[in-house]
């Protein structure tokens, strides 16, 4: 026997008492419509006089870039730092950003800009901040300690006199350019621009602790690091955008600045290094040159043979390079200090060495300590984001060492061998006149000193161009500049309609099922069918 598929639609009668309801429920809805006018106005109104009361806002941003300085080494420089893996990593952009946002720099922005300092003049509705747009210019002369957060309601009472609000509601007048002490220390107010027009305006001055305005501006201060080359966003949002480019501009210039001063650090004690042997070396050289001209003078000696003045010209050439081997062993035992040191700190001086692998690589390191000791301004020493640079100043220590070792010995064969040709010229010397060996030797000796004089003289020139330098790692790929953040008035006005239809509608609904009365017979009909 076959099953029969069984369908079973529903009664027309059903589906009619469906629709039904459903225009019932809607004519309910409707029949109360004045109801939703009157909520639906109402909330258009508020959201109308809420947004009235908003501040425009701005995004203003800006964009710089660190000079990668690894980018730029020689192939001898490559070939040193690829022994540490450091020219496959990334320069350490997040520390950068690290002393952007650290206290010294924010700090000295907020007093520069006296960015703790603001002023404001209340409408119908909001605040207006007028940054620069104020009459007023408050000048701190000597604050009180502790700083105190205070707020001063000010009215220009004529060009020359205003008031101002002070504890207990008790309201002081003074004298522009005046100085007035309070809870906050010694300070006065100047007028600037067209005094007239604020004549009987109420303004509001606003005093806070510098150290609150750092936090604030740490907090608001946004960065965006590139991910594909070594360039740091800026983003800072401000209802003022005059306010908030000057504030970028003028903290990439302080950044700026502080990354010469960093740099110039490192030339620093190579300046004092040569300042103290050219100072050691004037009068050295002054004596010597004296007992030149008084052996002269006692032997009454003109002139020298060609056999003596051939000695003299050899060992002079040969003492020459001597003295440069000497001093870059000298530097050589500075570096080798340095890289087993255990806060290395700035680089030695380099003077003399010419080797551009350990050049880069005193430099490399140099470089990584003076970020650590940046960062450890700001972040503990425990914290996670220093085990990259630390694992870069061990390694680079390492190779530093080796580098030092290499050329120590090849150093210390090369002063063996002008030794060896000095000694040989020496027992030459023997063979000539007494008085013109005793001559060659006091010679020798002032030319010795004046060829190391000479020599630290130029390179102190260098090294001093070097320091007056201006250039920086840092540029400004894009100034400060400011744009509008979309308005909230749409979403505003999309809530309060739909706040209009709900808050009604869920009245009505509300209502409907918490009543227990009959209202209308169709009540009856629907309960009885």
């Amino acid at each position: 026997m076959k099953s029969e598929k069984v369908i079973y639609l529903p009664s027309p009668s059903t589906e009619a008492s469906e629709v039904k309801n459903v225009r019932s429920i809607l004519s309910g809805y409707i029949y109360h419509w004045p109801m939703f006018l009157f909520c639906m106005a109402l909330a258009l109104g508020l959201a109308f006089i809420y947004s009235k009361t908003l501040k425009p806002v701005h995004q203003i941003t800006a964009r710089i870039a660190i000079k990668d300085d690894k980018s730029q080494a020689s192939a001898d420089q490559n070939d040193a730092l690829k022994q540490l893996n450091i020219t496959s990593q990334p320069k350490l952009i997040e520390s950068e950003v690290e002393i952007i946002r650290s206290r010294p720099i924010l700090g000295n922005l907020v007093n520069e800009l006296n960015l703790w300092v603001s002023y404001a003049e209340a409408t119908k509705l909001k605040e207006v901040d007028l940054f620069n747009n104020s009459p007023i210019k408050f000048q701190m002369i000597k604050a009180a300690v502790p700083r105190v957060a205070v707020e001063y309601n000010v009215e220009v009472l004529s060009p020359q006199r205003f008031s101002f609000s002070v504890a207990e509601g008790k309201t002081m007048i003074a004298n522009f350019g005046t100085a007035i002490n309070t809870s906050v220390g010694n300070w006065k107010l100047n007028l600037q621009g067209d005094a007239e027009q604020w004549v009987g305006r109420k303004l509001k001055l606003r005093l806070r602790n510098p150290e609150d305005a750092i936090n604030e501006y740490q907090g608001k201060l946004g960065t965006i690091i590139n991910k594909s080359a070594p360039i740091i966003d800026l983003k800072i949002i401000d209802e003022v955008p005059e306010r908030g480019e000057l504030v970028l501009n003028r903290l990439i210039e302080d950044y700026k600045k502080f990354n010469i001063n960093e740099k110039n650090k490192e030339t620093e004690s190579t300046l004092r290094f040569i300042d103290q042997r050219l100072g050691l070396l004037t009068g050295e050289l002054t004596s010597a040159e004296k007992d030149v001209e008084g052996y002269k003078s006692k032997n009454s000696i003109t002139d020298i043979t060609a056999k003596s003045e051939y000695f003299q010209n050899n060992l002079q050439m040969n003492d020459t390079r001597l003295t440069e081997v000497n001093l870059q062993l000298n530097s050589i035992g500075e570096l080798e200090k340095y890289a087993n040191a255990k806060n290395s700190g700035t680089a030695p001086a380099t003077i003399g060495i010419s080797d551009p692998g350990l050049l880069s690589l005193a430099s490399q390191l140099s470089k990584l300590q003076l970020q650590k000791d940046r960062m450890l301004a700001t972040t503990p020493e425990g914290n996670p984001i220093f085990d990259g640079i630390n694992d870069q100043i061990k390694s680079t220590k390492n190779a530093l060492r080796e580098n030092v070792q290499s050329i120590k010995g090849s150093l210390l064969s090369t002063r063996r061998q002008l030794d060896k040709i000095n000694n040989k010229f020496e027992g030459s010397i023997k063979s000539i006149p007494g008085q013109e060996r005793q001559y060659v030797s006091i010679k020798r000796q002032q030319g010795t000193k004046e060829t190391l004089y000479l020599y630290l003289l130029q390179k102190r020139e260098e090294v001093a161009m070097s320091y007056a330098s201006t250039l920086t790692d840092v540029h400004t790929v894009e100034s400060a500049f400011s744009r509008p953040l979309p308005s909230k008035q749409p979403m505003i006005y999309s809530f309060a309609f739909i706040a209009g239809l709900i808050l009604p509608a869920g009245f009505i609904f509300a209502r409907q099922a918490l009543r227990n009365k009959v209202l209308t017979t169709k009540e009856i009909e629907k309960a009885t069918t």
